[in-house]
C-alpha cells in the first residue's frame, strides 16, 4: 500500500512538473514584442488623469495618452515598444500612441487581465 501512494505521488509531481514548464513557455515572457492584445470591454484612452472627482491618479480599466478615443470590447492592439517605467507604444487602427501605463506588463500589481488578454506574442528562443 505504502509503494502504491508513493508511486501514485511521483506520479502527480511529475505531471505538475510538467504542466508548470507547458504553462510557462505559454506565457508571455515580458520582454518580446510585438504582443497582440484584446480588450474584454470598452476601454478608454483617456487624454488625463484628473477623475470626475476632481483629484488625479489612473483608473483602473482605462489608459493614457495624449490623445482620447475608445477601444471598444473585442477590438485589438498591438504593443510594438516597451519604454521606460511601464510606459510603452501600441498600435491601433494604423496610428500609434505613447501610453504613460501598461498594466499587462510585468512588476504590475494589477495586471487587469480580466480586460486585457494577451492573445498572441513571441517569446524568444530559450
Amino acid at each position: 500500500m505504502i509503494r502504491f501512494a508513493v508511486i501514485a505521488l511521483l506520479l502527480v509531481t511529475f505531471a505538475m512538473q510538467t504542466w508548470a514548464q507547458a504553462r510557462e513557455r505559454d506565457e508571455w515572457d515580458g520582454t518580446s514584442l510585438p504582443i497582440t492584445i484584446e480588450v474584454t470591454r470598452d476601454v478608454p484612452v483617456k487624454s488625463s488623469e484628473r477623475r470626475s472627482d476632481g483629484s488625479y491618479g489612473q483608473e483602473r480599466g482605462a489608459l493614457y495618452s495624449s490623445k482620447s478615443f475608445i477601444i471598444t470590447k473585442g477590438r485589438r492592439f498591438r504593443v510594438i515598444e516597451l519604454m521606460r517605467e511601464g510606459t510603452c507604444r501600441i498600435e491601433f487602427e494604423g496610428s500609434q500612441y505613447e501610453l504613460s501605463a501598461c498594466p499587462w506588463m510585468p512588476g504590475f500589481r494589477d495586471r487587469q487581465a480580466d480586460i486585457f488578454r494577451i492573445v498572441e506574442f513571441r517569446n524568444r528562443e530559450r
